[in-house]
């Protein structure tokens, strides 16, 4: 584009000349002005005549001094200069006083330069005109400069304004103080402009980047070199962003940097995007390798030959790697689909689209599998496929699934109907009003269908159950859940029916239900038997109630009885151990004092008579003991079992060494049990332990304590060396009167006492034991609660 100069500018006075006088100095002077500038200076005549005497005009423009004169000049001036330089030496005409204006006046090479031209005039003393003198001085290099400078300058502000509009904008001291942020940066870091001026970049800094991180961009920009990298801040709200820097150091005349320009752009978006694509490619990665673990893969090329199988391939093919490389499908090809299908297959994939369905393979081994597949054709530059990749997923469960659902299916329609041919089957829409009726429904009610829809149910309430029944069984269906029960409905004749009940609510897309289906079964002649089973029930309790008076006093008149008895009993014992004394007494006294009187025969007459008299005094006290044992009705009590145990032992010198080896194993607990009774039950078991032992043998009783029936119970073990007992003998032995051996001494009592005892005591006695191998009894009694 061509730029006009405009402008003139005055200048000041204009010179004054003696005329003539000193004509001739004047003339000299503008020789030796002209002679001494590099400008083109001339002079033209109070009357318009141009004066070029050094020829400055022509060696720059080439024009003669015939092109010059008059108004010649100006066609050496820019044709869209030239009117202008008219106009601007006319005005000088006009007003004798000194103008400046710029033209641009063409070289002889044909080149445009700029000039300043300057014209004063050069007065009389009167104030006359003499002549112009005019110079021209070449600016163009100032003048591009300028217009440089110009452009530089607005293309700066340009630059600066579209800096401070689109990017984050902050200058530091040499220190790190903020001097500048500007709007963008208040607004990513929702610090106001007052709250940055003076702070150092601390103020948002996010504890992401490690301390050396931070000092090496110190390092970069303290040194005079510029810093880029992508920072992660923290704003007031604590909230985070990323920012793409530069940091740009100005140096002083000393080289060393006066401030710091940071220029950032706001990139946390992308930093999310790339977090989403580096997670997004992790995904993929784990994709991938789930797909070859979990998918059965196969590559073929473009004429279907397989390249590639993965092992999940070969595992439901049960052909191997070198089996099917080569191969085409066909080597597990089952022989279900019709050749028309396959056909479709190969058209579908070889036209470079997608094929994705169900297909029956078979095995290696014959046996038959299904595959949900996709198959992916890969094009070349030409645009045809190069090679397709499959991918299966084994849905051969799935199928046979299927299968059964089908066969489900079928049956749940036979169910329907059957349910529909055997139930009392009703439907009614949201508001309760009946829809549909079958059959069952007509004939137990007696009403018509006609009669029935559109009617809700109190068309056959019965009046039997509560208002409150009717509103739980409505609260519940319409919240969406199903209601059990049983209803009494009245029949249209008045007659009454029971009917056992299933309301399920069907909801629809809202979760609200939109109809009910009542399911029913007729169960009035159970109500009925129920009723009578009742009625039973309460004349039977009746008799119970009778019997139970008559129990009582029975069981009182027994007591009475079983008092007088053991009365009797103890009587009986003291008179009838009387006299037992008195043989015991006087068997002693003869053989002791007669003996030398007796012959063998006597003395073994006494031996005997005294014996008896001892057997049948520990008879009488072990039925007195038993009697005493079966009739206790004393309360239990918490019972420590070791000290028992140990307070027993001391009691029977027979239970200590050397007689006899007792050892007590391990922790014995606390048990509920009648004291007395309970160290009676443990004396007999040890007593008949230490007795029955083969000749010459040292009896050996090991007891320990176990817990039962996780841990309420504790089975006390009294495990002895002796005889042993045949399994034949075992449900015998605590049997009164039941003796193991009649070589040895005993009532055949013990046990049986303590069998009763323990059984007083809500616990259980047992065995183990084998002839000759010794016996393992045992008590099961109740622990006391800690």
């Amino acid at each position: 584009m061509t730029k006009s100069y405009t402008g003139i500018a005055p200048m000041k006075e204009p010179l004054k000349v003696e005329m003539p006088d000193s004509a001739s100095r004047s003339e000299q002077r503008y020789k030796a002005l002209a002679n001494a500038t590099s400008q083109i200076v001339c002079a033209i005549s109070f009357v318009g005549d141009f004066i070029d005497e050094e020829g400055q005009w022509e060696s720059f423009t080439g024009q003669s001094v015939a092109e010059y004169q008059g108004d010649g000049w100006a066609r050496a001036i820019h044709p869209e200069d030239s009117e202008k330089a008219l106009r601007f030496w006319k005005r000088s005409l006009m007003i004798p006083r000194p103008f400046r204006n710029e033209f641009r006046l063409r070289r002889k090479d044909g080149v445009y330069r700029v000039f300043s031209v300057t014209a004063t005039p050069i007065l009389k003393e009167d104030g006359t005109v003499v002549e112009w003198l005019v110079v021209h001085a070449d600016v163009t290099e100032r003048r591009e400069s300028d217009e440089h400078t110009t452009k530089t300058l607005q293309e700066l502000n340009d630059l600066k304004a579209a800096i401070d509009q689109h990017a984050i904008v902050a200058i530091t001291d040499s220190g790190g103080k903020i001097t500048y942020a500007n709007d963008k940066f208040c607004a990513i870091s929702k610090y106001s402009r007052e709250e940055l001026i003076g702070q150092d970049h601390r103020i948002i800094n996010s504890g992401y980047h490690p301390k050396q991180f931070i000092r090496s961009i110190w390092q970069t920009i303290s040194s005079g070199r510029v810093w880029k990298g992508e920072i992660k801040n923290k704003a007031k709200d604590g909230t985070f962003y990323w920012v793409d820097t530069t940091i740009v150091p100005y140096l002083g005349d000393n080289g060393k940097p006066i401030q710091y320009i940071a220029i950032r752009a706001d990139i946390t978006d992308r930093k999310h995007a790339d977090e989403l694509t580096a997670n997004a490619l992790r995904e993929l990665n784990d994709v991938k390798a789930a797909l070859d673990e979990h998918a059965i893969v196969a590559i073929t090329d473009s004429r279907g030959k397989i390249t590639y199988v993965n092992d999940k391939f070969c595992a439901i093919s049960k052909y191997s790697r070198d089996e099917l490389i080569g191969q085409d499908h066909r080597i597990i090809n089952s022989g279900y689909h019709p050749k028309q299908f396959i056909r479709n297959i190969w058209q579908t994939i070889t036209s470079g689209r997608v094929w994705k369905g169900e297909i029956k393979n078979k095995a290696k081994d014959g046996t038959f599998y299904w595959v949900d597949t996709t198959i992916v054709p890969y094009l070349g530059d030409g645009g045809q496929p190069i090679q397709y990749i499959a991918i299966r997923a084994d849905i051969t469960a799935r199928k046979r699934a299927d299968e059964q659902t089908a066969r489900v299916l079928r049956e749940l329609s036979d169910v329907k109907s059957a349910i529909d041919e055997h139930a009392i089957v009703a439907i009614t829409n949201a508001l309760g009003k009946i829809t549909y009726v079958n059959d069952k429904f007509c004939a137990i009610s007696k009403y018509s269908r006609e009669e029935l829809i559109g009617q809700d149910h109190r068309i056959i309430n019965s009046g039997y159950h509560p208002k409150q029944f009717i509103r739980g069984i409505w609260q519940t269906i319409s919240s969406g859940r199903t209601w059990k029960g049983e209803i009494k409905n009245r029949a249209k004749d008045g007659t009454y029916y029971w009917v056992d009940t299933t309301i399920v609510p069907y909801l629809g897309d809202d979760g609200q239900p939109v109809q009910y289906i009542a399911i029913r079964a007729d169960i009035t002649e159970r109500k009925l038997a129920e009723s009578a089973l009742q009625k039973a029930r309460e004349d039977l309790q009746k008799h119970a109630d009778t019997l139970e008076h008559t129990v009582e006093a029975r069981t009182a008149a027994l007591r009475e009885t079983i008092g007088e008895l053991e009365t009797f009993s103890y009587s009986v014992s003291h008179d009838m151990r009387a006299p037992l004394r008195a043989m015991q007494s006087f068997s002693t006294i003869l053989a002791e004092e007669c003996a030398d009187q007796l012959n063998p025969q006597g003395k073994d007459y006494i031996r005997r008579i005294s014996s008896a008299a001892m057997r049948l005094d520990s008879l009488i006290q072990d039925v007195l003991t038993y009697s005493r044992v079966a009739g206790a009705d004393l309360p239990l009590q918490s019972v420590d079992l070791k000290v028992l145990l140990d307070d027993t032992l001391e009691m029977y010198p027979t239970f200590q060494e050397p007689a006899a080896r007792v050892e007590l194993r391990g922790e014995f607990p606390r048990v509920m049990a009648i004291p007395a009774v309970l160290s009676q039950c443990i004396s007999n078991l040890i007593g008949n332990a230490v007795k029955f032992v083969p000749s010459g043998a040292v009896p050996h009783i090991r007891i320990w304590a176990e817990d039962r029936d996780d841990g309420a119970r504790a089975r006390i073990f009294f495990q002895d060396n002796g005889l042993g007992i045949e399994k034949d003998a075992h449900g015998a032995i605590f049997g009164i009167f039941q003796r193991v051996s009649q070589n040895y001494e005993g009532t055949g009592i013990g046990l049986s006492i303590v069998k009763k005892g323990v059984e007083r005591m809500g616990g259980a006695v047992g065995l183990e034991s084998e002839l000759g191998k010794g016996s393992t009894f045992w008590l099961d009694i109740a622990k006391a609660s800690e």
